[in-house]
Order: C-alpha cells, then sequence, then structure tokens
C-alpha cells in the first residue's frame, strides 16, 4: 500500500525565465494539482521539475485519449468494413456510390448484344447477361464485364417460328439457375463460370378483345424457349423450344411447361369467342423426354391472359386468367387454387415459405389475395404488393404490403404473416412501391418522407422529412439509403436517416454524372452543364442512366 501524498498548489504563472509559452494543453496542466508521492526522487523536486513531470503527465493523458478514440474509430470502421462486405452478397445491394460518380462505360441497345430496347441485363455470378431477338428472328445472347462494359462473347442462336412483330419485340431473360440446375448428364461438372437460365418470348400473333364495356383488351401468343447458358463462353449447354402457346419457366434441376387445351386465335374478337379450357403443367428434368409428372388444372373461361408460372424446390405456382393454382414439386398434386376478382390480375409472387400472393386492379379497387402453403385463401382488400429492392433475408416470415386508398394513392406499410395471411403491424409512414430489408429493419421511402421500421412490429427506428419531394426510387449501397429521380440523387446514412450528401444527375456535352451541391434540392447545375432527367436504374452492381433512346450510362 502507498503512503500519504503531500500535495502542493502551483501558482499561475511561476514559469522560470525563458520558457516558452505552451499550447492549451499544457497551459491546463499547468493550472493543474501537483502531486508528490514519498519516493526520493520526488521529494523536494523544484517547481519546475514538478511542472515539467505534470505537463508530461497531462500530455500522456492526452496521447491515451487519443490512442482511445483512433482504437475506437478503427473498431467501428472494421465493423463498417464487415458489414458492407456481408451486404455486398445481397441481390439489389449496390457497390459504394459516390457524390460525384462519373461515368464508367455506356452502352446502347442498337450495338451492345446484352441490352435490349429500355432493358438493362442481368447480374449472374460476375458478368452481365443479357440479349436481343432481331426483326429476322436471330436471337444474340451477350456477356459484357459490369465494371467496365467489355465484351466477353457473344453468340447467336436460331429461333423457330416467325420473327416477332415490330410492335411487339421479343423479351429475353436472364437469372441465376435455381438450386440443383445442372447440365443433363448427372455425371458432367458444372461449367467454369457456371450456368445462367434464358428464358426467350417470341410473339407470333396478336389477338383482340373487345369487352363489354367497350374497351379493348389485348393480348399475344408466341414461341418459348428455354436456355441453359455457361456463363464464361456462352455454350448453350441445354435447350428447349415449346409449341405455339407454350410457356417455360425454369425449375430446380429441370423446367415446367404450361399448355394450354386452347392457343388464342387473332379471330377472336369478342369475350364469347374465346372457347373455354385448363392448362397441363408437366415437370421436366434438364435433357429428359417424358416428363416426371403431370397436372391438370380445372376448365376455365376467357383464358386470354398469359400464364405466368415460377416453380422451386417445394411448389410451383401458375397463373392464367386471374386465377392462381398451386402445384406440389414433388408429384404434381393439386395443393390449392386461388380465384381471381372482378379486376385484372396486375402481379403474382411466390412466397418463399410456400404460397402465393397475387394483387388486381380494375373492378372495385385494388385488391389482393393470398394462398397460403396450406391452400387458405386470405382476402386482402386494398392491399397491393410492394417491391423489395434488395432484401437479405432478415425478415423472411413477412409479407409486405401497400394500403392502396380508392383513389389510388398510397397509405400505410402492413406486413403480413407469411404463414397465415394475417397482419403482424401495420405502420404509421406512407408506404412506397419498393422497399430495402437489411438487418432485420425496413426502409420505405414517399414523396415526404423516409423511414427506418423494425421488421418485428413496424415501429420507426427514425424518420426524415423529406424537402424535394416528388416520387424518387429507393436504392441502397449498404451504407446509405439513395432515392434518386427528378434529376437528382440524395444519400441518407442508414444507421440514423441524416443526409449525407446530394448531387444532380448532370450533362456536359456528352457525359452525364452526378455533380454534388450544397444549396439544398433548388441548387442549379454549374455554367456549361445541364441537369439530365435521365431514367435511374441500376446495372449489376452499379447506378445507372438510362436515356429515351434507351442508352445506359453507368456510373462509378
Amino acid at each position: 500500500m502507498g503512503g500519504m501524498a503531500d500535495v502542493e498548489l502551483i501558482e499561475d504563472g511561476e514559469h522560470p525565465r525563458g520558457a516558452r509559452r505552451t499550447d492549451a494543453a499544457t497551459q491546463g496542466a499547468d493550472k493543474a494539482v501537483a502531486v508528490t508521492g514519498p519516493d526520493a526522487s520526488a521529494a523536494g523536486s523544484p517547481p519546475d521539475q514538478q511542472r515539467r513531470r505534470l505537463r508530461r503527465l497531462a500530455l500522456g493523458g492526452v496521447g491515451v485519449l487519443v490512442a482511445g478514440l483512433v482504437v475506437t474509430q478503427q473498431v467501428v470502421d472494421a465493423r463498417e468494413r464487415a458489414r458492407l462486405t456481408q451486404y455486398a452478397e445481397v441481390p439489389g445491394v449496390l457497390a459504394p456510390v459516390r457524390s460525384d460518380a462519373q461515368e464508367l462505360w455506356r452502352a446502347s441497345p442498337e450495338t451492345d448484344a446484352a441490352f435490349a430496347q429500355r432493358t438493362v441485363p442481368t447480374l449472374v455470378g460476375d458478368v452481365l447477361l443479357g440479349g436481343t431477338v432481331a426483326t429476322d428472328g436471330l436471337l444474340t445472347l451477350g456477356a459484357m464485364d459490369p465494371d467496365t462494359g467489355r465484351s466477353l462473347w457473344s453468340v447467336a442462336v436460331t429461333m423457330p417460328g416467325d420473327p416477332p412483330p415490330a410492335q411487339n419485340p421479343a423479351w429475353v431473360s436472364c437469372q441465376e439457375p435455381t438450386a440443383a440446375a445442372s447440365p443433363a448428364s448427372p455425371a458432367a461438372a458444372p461449367p467454369p463460370g457456371g450456368t445462367a437460365v434464358c428464358t426467350v418470348e417470341v410473339p407470333q400473333q396478336t389477338v383482340e378483345i373487345t369487352t363489354s364495356d367497350g374497351g379493348t383488351y389485348q393480348s399475344f401468343v408466341g414461341r418459348a424457349a428455354l436456355l441453359l447458358v455457361a456463363t464464361a463462353t456462352g455454350e448453350v449447354l441445354e435447350r428447349v423450344d415449346t409449341p405455339l402457346g407454350t410457356d417455360v419457366a425454369a425449375a430446380p434441376g429441370g423446367y415446367v411447361t404450361v399448355t394450354p387445351d386452347v392457343v388464342l386465335d387473332p379471330a377472336w374478337n369478342e369475350p364469347e369467342d374465346v372457347p373455354d379450357g385448363g392448362l397441363t403443367i408437366a415437370r421436366y428434368a434438364w435433357g429428359a423426354t417424358s416428363p416426371r409428372w403431370t397436372s391438370r388444372t380445372p376448365v376455365q373461361d376467357y383464358a386470354v391472359d398469359q400464364s405466368w408460372a415460377a416453380a422451386d424446390a417445394r411448389q410451383v405456382a401458375v397463373r392464367s386468367g386471374g386465377t392462381v393454382w398451386l402445384i406440389d414439386a414433388a408429384d404434381g398434386s393439386l395443393l390449392g387454387s386461388l380465384a381471381g376478382t372482378d379486376g385484372y390480375s396486375g402481379s403474382t409472387s411466390a412466397l418463399p415459405g410456400g404460397g402465393v400472393v397475387s394483387s388486381y386492379f380494375g373492378g372495385t379497387g385494388p385488391t389482393s389475395r393470398m394462398l397460403t402453403a396450406d391452400g387458405t385463401t386470405v382476402d386482402l382488400k386494398g392491399l397491393t404488393t410492394v417491391t423489395r429492392i434488395a432484401d437479405d433475408g432478415s425478415a423472411p416470415d413477412l409479407v409486405l404490403m401497400a394500403q392502396m386508398n380508392q383513389d389510388w394513392s398510397r397509405g400505410t406499410l402492413v406486413a403480413l404473416d407469411a404463414r397465415t395471411g394475417e397482419e403482424r403491424w401495420r405502420s404509421e409512414t406512407t408506404s412506397g412501391w419498393s422497399v430495402v430489408v437489411l438487418g432485420g429493419v425496413v426502409y420505405t421511402a414517399d414523396e415526404d418522407e423516409l423511414a427506418a421500421l423494425d421488421a418485428r412490429d413496424g415501429s420507426a427506428r427514425w424518420t426524415h422529412e423529406l424537402e424535394h419531394g416528388g416520387d424518387a426510387q429507393l436504392l441502397t449501397d449498404g451504407s446509405s439509403a439513395i432515392l434518386a429521380g427528378q434529376g437528382r440523387v440524395d444519400a441518407y446514412d442508414l444507421r440514423d436517416g441524416e443526409p449525407l450528401w446530394s448531387s444532380l444527375v448532370v450533362r456536359s456535352g456528352e457525359s452525364v454524372g452526378l455533380q454534388p451541391v450544397t444549396d439544398g434540392p433548388t441548387a442549379a447545375a454549374t455554367a456549361g452543364t445541364t441537369v439530365s432527367q435521365s431514367w435511374v436504374t441500376t446495372v449489376g452492381r452499379h447506378l445507372a442512366l438510362m436515356s429515351q433512346t434507351g442508352e445506359v450510362t453507368v456510373l462509378g
């Protein structure tokens, strides 16, 4: 145990002759209490030595404080890097977006095979994949480097049937293959770089039906193809061509076909001309000539809508004419059906845990219906689905929907139990058309407010009033919420909603990029530049701008 310490008060101003003036930290030490212990070195020390000792102690304390702050900041930075690394693998999360992001590369649907008019290629693994079908019916698939825009490969594929009509172009979509998708031979090793599944829809004939209220309903009948492609080379490993009117969708280890009893006929003019009919659903493995199983839907009337299908390891969901059927993926047995409403089907989404939700518009107003995994139908009056722009899977048991008013304005964000359809919570925040789900937090924005909601109960973590208004698109790079639209981009901290930066989308000559501004939402572009009203989109993990001609500028 140490002994008692003698305390000597040092008078301010007792500086030895010739001593230099000290900084604020040292001056503060001069006014401190000098402590001398019983040790011989301290006993009898002159006041100037004691002051020097105190200065060293004070500066040492400052050093410890600074070191502590540095360590704390390093911990915070490490956590932020870990968070960004974690979210970098989440589909929909962008690479870090800078306030002064400039053009990395640009592409045009007229010169780049991976682009079609007003669409962008899909990031599959480490490459961008897309395609176009020319007026002569030739399909061109292409791959690009997402960071440089460099063409990696381009392959031409002949499509059966007639070329698509000019007013109704073909549709090409590539995606990651569903689980267990592989080449036909079970012994074949996956190709280097992996595979992608590309779906091609080529319209052949257009059907126009005049409804009882004098309106016109238009649909088309076409041919579909499904291609399993090696992403590194473009080699087509498997190919499925369907008959006229038959749709196809990828499934784990293979695909599903949907064949109607009656193929649409351009001679039909009125609803009475359309015969009743059902659908045959068949499940195939890659390379197989016979299906694993087939399933039939009941006969229905007025089946003019294009059918839609989605399959996973648990279920196959099929929609036609506003009706949705849920089929067991193992044996093809019918699990349940979801009858349509008096409106038309706007969107249908399969639920990760089984079941499906479908939104309808028109008729008596917006509404939705859910078919749960156990076959129970749940009516969701006034609700419509919202798009999850980015989702890390931290709220898998929730179905997020927006309350729609009769005037089609959006109301609150509503969370439903994905298993039962029961309401879990209803926020006080107006919902946007899309949301971001990261780390158990739901981020949403409308014209007036950006909000972060706890996914467990809908309570607000934080809200931020938006100054510029408008209907901006919500995006994220994992650390900030990015609102893009009306010729500007604004970033807000995901942790507390505080503004990080604002930029205008400006054009200078042929170049388009972001120009940081500090004068608020009404800031004008600098001399020699003009604000560009390009449509904001994403290409791979990069923010991008699409012009009215379909040219895409990728920023970084």
